[in-house]
């Protein structure tokens, strides 16, 4: 979400420094220092892109390694399927689902659990994390018979961008 600056600081005299991006695209050609090539990764598409500087001189060639990053714009997207609203008998399971469109895949998800007595106020909401990033996701609910339990979940994806979270869903027993 920026801007890369890309510095070049040659340690013998060179006739050019030559930028390139994702595979052998020339990007930028500098002639004279302060030798540097400017990225705005906002006007980057989503996914892998890799980087490489070349400086060019009188003694022949030499190049930086490989460089890669993820760009990703986009953030997940959740989903929860609803619980029934009485769990007559066993332990009721909640079913989420994850998808991420930006590239960098999704890292995990966040399940979020209140409880309440049938008539009373709900507690605080404890906040668990799920780190397995599968896209569809089961986990089972503890409840106790007389109380109401609602679960709500979001997704993050591989560079940090969280999904909304979703509604909450509630079981009684």
């Amino acid at each position: 979400s920026g801007v890369i600056v890309w510095r070049a600081t040659p340690a013998s005299p060179v006739k050019q420094i030559v930028f390139a991006m994702d595979g052998n695209r020339v990007t930028h050609v500098d002639r004279s220092p302060p030798y540097e090539y400017v990225v705005d990764t906002t006007r980057l598409a989503d996914g892998k892109h890799t980087f490489r500087a070349k400086a060019e001189g009188p003694g022949g060639a030499a190049q930086t390694p490989l460089l890669s990053w993820m760009v990703d714009s986009q953030d997940p997207k959740v989903a929860i399927d609803d619980l029934p609203a009485i769990a007559r008998k066993g332990i009721p399971r909640l079913r989420y689902s994850g998808a991420d469109r930006g590239g960098s895949g999704l890292a995990y998800y966040q399940i979020r659990t209140r409880q309440s007595a049938v008539l009373g106020n709900f507690e605080e909401p404890v906040i668990v994390n799920d780190a397995d990033s599968s896209p569809e996701r089961v986990r089972r609910l503890t409840i106790e018979r007389g109380k109401t339990v609602c679960a709500s979940v979001r997704a993050v994806d591989g560079v940090g961008h969280w999904s909304g979270w979703s509604d909450w869903s509630c079981v009684s027993r």
